[in-house]
């Protein structure tokens, strides 16, 4: 069924303007939309049908984020999310293991086990509609001198197996697992390679992000394809595999094409807003003021990131990511324009079900009567069985 609504014209039966707008979605959520797992596409991970991942941060933890827990557990949240912001991944961050390294005590911060609510909370939502989900583990401390009970393999032992057949999740190994070290300052190669052995053995099937610098200075591509994955045991072309980048100064454009040279699959999981402000020094990326704008350029996924105590995680993404998308015209928000990174919109319904459509049509109907002239305003709404459709051009 498809449902066209808001059919509202003034005419005269000359000069009528008519405006369409073919919208691409269910006007209501199924039961349950699980994504397929994503793929590997154009040195990037992308969604089943082949679209960039865009998205951003969302945080559970039991010191930090009361606020952002509820925001995420609230299902209509995330369908503004998806359907007002056209964000179809988060990345969810467990930053619990932070609470260490701020030297808070051991009860302002969640066990594994206590985590497990929050993050099955907003996995189960995302799942029903249709969202995937980046489960990072968001501690950027040097693991293997702590002896702590946030170690990412002790972690991981638990999350890879929960989530292995929830094939809208990815998992991201550890938050910036060496800050901003050239390849050769970084962390141990056989401490990525136990971690990334005890996720994929649990987790056989699921697309695995490999630790991520902060910012990459250097070209990291000959180390993680001579080094790391031999230590670590797989190819980076198994389809399942990608390397994470952070896009914050002094992150520089050679080093995140250098991998992808290699054959080496890339996806930024975190970028900050100049207007909120960033610990690591916001990029301005070759002219673009928010990262996303040059990744959409490069055909890179992206994920950017908003500080944790604010309560209403859209609150960027509206007030001045979707203002600039729009006045530049980019496909990812569903405006056509100018800018060469967008497409013309029926672009996107080739092979896709069109599932509502909306028409405007704005004039006058003008009903001359020798009294005088009387004007209309006519609403009309009806509903469509679509039973066949031919997207060809």
């Amino acid at each position: 069924m498809v449902r066209c609504t808001g059919w509202k014209f003034t005419s005269s039966f000359t000069g009528l303007a008519v405006i369409a707008s073919i919208i691409v979605g269910a006007l209501s959520d199924p039961a349950r939309a699980t994504a397929a797992r994503p793929i590997i596409s154009g040195g990037t991970v992308r969604t089943a049908s082949g679209d960039l991942f865009r998205g951003g941060s969302l945080h559970i933890s039991k010191s930090y984020t009361t606020r952002a827990n509820g925001w995420g557990a609230n299902r209509d949240s995330l369908r503004f999310w998806r359907d007002k912001i056209h964000y179809n991944c988060i990345r969810l961050c467990c930053l619990d293991p932070r609470a260490i390294m701020d030297g808070r005590p051991t009860s302002a911060f969640s066990t594994v086990e206590e985590e497990f609510p929050l993050a099955d909370a907003v996995i189960n939502n995302a799942d029903s509609l249709g969202i995937y989900v980046i489960l990072d583990f968001h501690c950027p401390q040097f693991l293997d001198q702590c002896s702590c009970p946030w170690d990412f393999r002790k972690f991981w032992t638990s999350y890879a197996p929960r989530y292995k057949d929830r094939t809208h999740v990815m998992y991201e190994m550890l938050n910036e697992g060496s800050g901003c070290d050239a390849p050769a300052g970084a962390w141990p190669r056989d401490l990525w390679a136990q971690c990334y052995k005890i996720m994929r053995a649990a987790a056989p099937n699921t697309m695995i992000l490999h630790c991520d610098p902060a910012c990459m200075e250097e070209d990291w591509g000959p180390f993680l394809r001579d080094s790391y994955a031999p230590a670590a045991g797989f190819r980076w072309d198994s389809g399942k595999d990608a390397f994470a980048f952070h896009t914050y100064y002094p992150c520089t454009v050679p080093a995140i094409k250098g991998p992808q040279a290699l054959g080496i699959p890339v996806i930024c999981t975190e970028y900050s807003y100049v207007e909120e402000g960033s610990v690591g020094g916001t990029l301005v990326i070759e002219g673009c003021k928010y990262p996303a704008q040059w990744m959409e350029k490069n055909g890179i996924s992206w994920m950017d990131w908003v500080l944790w105590n604010r309560a209403d995680q859209s609150y960027p993404r509206m007030t001045w990511l979707i203002p600039d998308a729009t006045s530049k015209g980019w496909a990812w928000w569903g405006a056509a324009g100018t800018d060469p990174i967008a497409r013309a919109p029926l672009d996107a319904l080739v092979d896709k079900p069109i599932k509502s459509i909306m028409i405007n049509a704005n004039g006058r109907i003008i009903d001359k009567q020798a009294a005088g002239n009387r004007e209309f305003t006519v609403s009309i709404q009806r509903d469509f069985n679509v039973e066949k459709q031919d997207n060809r051009r």
